[in-house]
């Protein structure tokens, strides 16, 4: 079987699926496809559900490559709403767009009720003789993002969705030079009391007019501030505190509120600086939505584009929470977006997130490409893997609804645009888009439903089966399939393990180093798998009887099991000394029998009835059995 080659296997059950249709009442029977395959290719993954497969394939990078998990092309007759709806689920209608949870995932509603997921592309504009926004819906983009030219709606009978930008505080740094000064230099003058008056006045103006237009999906009030640590302008905190004005209301406010938290006396903590952020946010995002809001209720706010640093920081979360709808974020410098990045996004703030910028430049565009922070690939056909990569990760995360590729055209130096200077297509990264967004609802809910829960064995990256959860069918996992699939190095700490099969775990990549077999359900590898840290692994299927063939064709059995007094090990002469050693279910050893060989016996009978894990260890090589003891 060549790479690219899926074997997939398609269960399909009609069952009784609830559609919240305002107008319906009555359950509509739909196929669902049930059955998930993966096989590894050459180390690489495929796995497939009903019409939707993935495969990880590889990028080609200038001196490098990278594993991209890709879409497989498919055939979809899916209709849409006139915003671009997932015309089977349908909330209330408010006239306006605005989010909801469903399940446990994020969703936008559109105007008419329908979910919404924003797939969209930054600054479209007019030219080349394309239909606008036609030519987008086509590509099954249904939002045009930050910086298009917003008069491609006027006028025209299909309209869609746009995101305004309104540069609050970029444009009222520039109404003094005290604080173009301060800006320069890193900081944000938001607490100035002219700030919010100034806000209100740019709400009353510009904002209240556009209230009633429905296609507008939110406002974002500036982009990518420069409110973060970093080596250009250091700390924010001492940024605010260096101040030379100590009138000012900036350093005002900052050696207050270092007062607050340590007196008069104060020295600077790593947590200080920490909190800081989202001390200057949360203000910054309270004053920016209280005026959106007195002159817009209709419509959400979007938050600031954050980016760099910024989106590491969990006091701006928790902040940003307060006062928006949605936190918009611009990721580079990021191949697949980090499931913990996600999770501290959407689970620190209680909001969805929208990430608003992200993009390859290709080397074979032509131009020169030496600016730009988007990854830099060999060939379009790169570009269009790094893309399905990126935007399946996000799809897949259930506080995700959106993402904005930047951008439409390229720039003159740099390679960005789906279409090129000349408005001609990249066809490689314009059908990615399309294959991505054609049937986005339904693969959002096979990516999100796919991977997450219990299948043959489930994976999770914390202790007691918390956190993320990654199911994993049979079959064997690289490092760069585990990474596909947002599980990095060394990142599981337990698992689940149906009955019939058993799970592999490598210390080194490509199924070599140390391993360890588990079996059943496993509360925390550190403890069970003996410090072994999981760089690969093997999801195999266990032989029935007492014997358990592990991957070294070593044939192992234990018995009786469940045992009382005596247990039993046959194990083939391997001339190497065996160590077997009994834990309880929390870890603790509870004996330990060094230099045993080919067949043996243990006397069992001191340990209290229950369930243990019995760990041989030969040579380099660890094998887990669970075994019952009973009276």
């Amino acid at each position: 079987m060549s790479d690219g080659q899926f074997l997939s296997l398609n269960l399909t059950q009609w069952v009784g699926s609830s559609h919240r249709m305002k107008d319906m009442s009555s359950r509509i029977l739909r196929p669902v496809f049930l059955a998930l395959i993966l096989i590894s290719i050459q180390g690489l993954c495929s796995i497939a559900s009903g019409q939707f497969a993935l495969n990880v394939e590889t990028a080609y990078l200038p001196g490098s490559t990278k594993p991209a998990r890709v879409l497989v092309d498919f055939e979809s007759q899916t209709q849409f709403s006139s915003y671009g709806g997932w015309l089977e689920q349908r909330e209330e209608s408010t006239g306006f767009f605005y989010t909801t949870k469903v399940g446990g995932t994020w969703y936008i509603v559109d105007p008419d009720g329908y979910l919404f997921y924003s797939s969209g592309i930054n600054s479209v504009v007019k030219g080349g003789g394309f239909k606008l926004p036609d030519s987008l819906q086509y590509i099954s983009c249904n939002t045009m993002g930050c910086w298009s030219d917003e008069s491609i709606n006027t006028g025209v009978p299909n309209k869609i969705a746009y995101t305004p930008r309104w540069n609050m505080m970029l444009s009222y740094k520039n109404t003094s030079q005290r604080t173009q000064d301060l800006y320069d230099k890193g900081i944000i003058p938001v607490f100035d009391s002219q700030f919010g008056t100034f806000c209100l006045q740019l709400s009353y103006n510009e904002i209240a007019p556009l209230k009633n237009d429905p296609y507008i999906l939110g406002h974002f009030s500036d982009n990518e501030l420069p409110i973060y640590d970093n080596s250009t302008y250091g700390y924010l905190l001492d940024r605010f505190l260096n101040i030379s004005s100590k009138t000012d209301p900036n350093f005002l406010a900052a050696d207050s509120w270092m007062k607050s938290r340590h007196g008069s006396n104060y020295t600077i903590t790593e947590a200080d600086r920490d909190e800081f952020h989202g001390y200057v946010m949360g203000t910054y995002y309270k004053i920016v939505s209280t005026a959106i809001k007195t002159y817009d209720g209709n419509h959400m706010y979007l938050g600031s584009r954050l980016h760099g640093a910024a989106k590491s920081k969990p006091s701006i979360f928790r902040e940003a929470g307060k006062y928006v709808d949605i936190i918009s974020i611009n990721v580079y410098s990021v191949w697949t977006p980090s499931m913990d990045d996600m999770d501290m996004w959407s689970g620190l703030s209680g909001r969805p997130f929208l990430v608003t910028e992200y993009y390859a430049k290709a080397e074979d565009s032509g131009l020169d490409n030496s600016s730009g922070a988007g990854w830099l690939v060999n060939a379009q056909s790169d570009r269009a893997k790094f893309f399905e990569n990126f935007t399946l990760a996000l799809i897949a995360h259930p506080g995700s609804v959106g993402y904005h590729h930047f951008k439409y055209i390229d720039k003159e130096t740099y390679n960005t645009g789906l279409v090129s200077m000349s408005f001609e297509w990249y066809k490689p990264l314009k059908n990615s888009f399309n294959k991505i967004g054609k049937d986005i609802y339904n693969l959002r809910e096979f990516m999100i439903k796919g991977y997450v829960g219990e299948g043959i064995a489930t994976v999770y990256t914390a202790d007691s089966y918390q956190d993320k959860a990654r199911l994993l069918n049979e079959g064997s996992y690289t490092a760069s399939s585990l990474a596909a699939l947002g599980l990095t190095d060394n990142s599981l700490a337990s698992l689940k393990v149906k009955p019939g099969f058993k799970v592999i775990l490598y210390s080194d990549d490509l199924f070599t180093g140390s391993s360890v077999e588990m079996v059943g359900d496993v509360p925390d590898l550190d403890q069970f798998a003996f410090g072994l840290k999981t760089t690969s692994l093997k999801v195999v299927a266990s032989s029935t009887g007492i014997n358990d063939q592990n991957h070294e064709s070593i044939n192992v059995a234990l018995f009786p099991n469940p045992a009382s007094n005596i247990l039993n090990i046959e194990l083939p002469e391997t001339g190497v000394p065996v160590k077997l050693t009994i834990f309880s279910l929390i870890g603790q050893p509870l004996m330990i029998v060094n230099d045993l060989k080919g067949n043996f016996s243990v006397d069992i009978s001191s340990i209290e009835p229950g369930t243990y894990f019995v760990l041989l260890s030969i040579g380099n090589m660890k094998v887990t059995r669970k075994i019952i003891i009973t009276d």
